[in-house]
């Protein structure tokens, strides 16, 4: 009896765990759809390419710039390459700026449609407390 209590104790564990698992991963898998569908995703990638491409270049120029022995020689690598890092950042920041814009007109969206949801409730609740009356008052005559 005691080894069969003990098999059902472990099955029972054995599926609660597995119940948390699949819990687990559910919770894992619409954590990571809402934010593969949160407007700022897009953002979120440009701003980690930007930064990855504008190192690169840094890397890239200062790998160029160490090869030459002269500071004349140098400059030319440090200036564009620095110019071109700072412009492919540029390009990042106004894109997620345009993002986050986006971000802020799909919460004002979703506002204005809840606003409007209420609206067309109230409405629809007076126009049938109207038609409840005018039936109440037709019914008294």
């Amino acid at each position: 009896m005691s080894a069969d209590r003990r098999a059902g104790a472990r099955e029972e564990t054995l599926r609660r765990d597995i119940d948390l698992l699949d819990s687990r991963t559910l919770r894992w898998a619409v954590d990571l759809a809402r934010l593969v569908r949160d407007p700022m995703f897009p953002a979120m990638v440009i701003a980690a390419l930007t930064v990855l491409i504008a190192g690169g270049l840094l890397v890239v120029t200062g790998v160029q710039a160490g090869d030459q022995q002269y500071l004349s020689l140098q400059l030319p690598y440090l200036v564009s390459g620095g110019l071109a890092a700072v412009g492919v950042l540029l390009i990042g920041t106004f894109g997620i700026s345009i993002l986050g814009e986006r971000r802020t007109q799909a919460h004002h969206d979703s506002d204005f449609r809840e606003v409007v949801d209420e609206a067309a409730t109230v409405t629809r609740l007076v126009l049938a407390r109207r038609a409840a009356r005018r039936s109440a008052r037709a019914g008294s005559r």
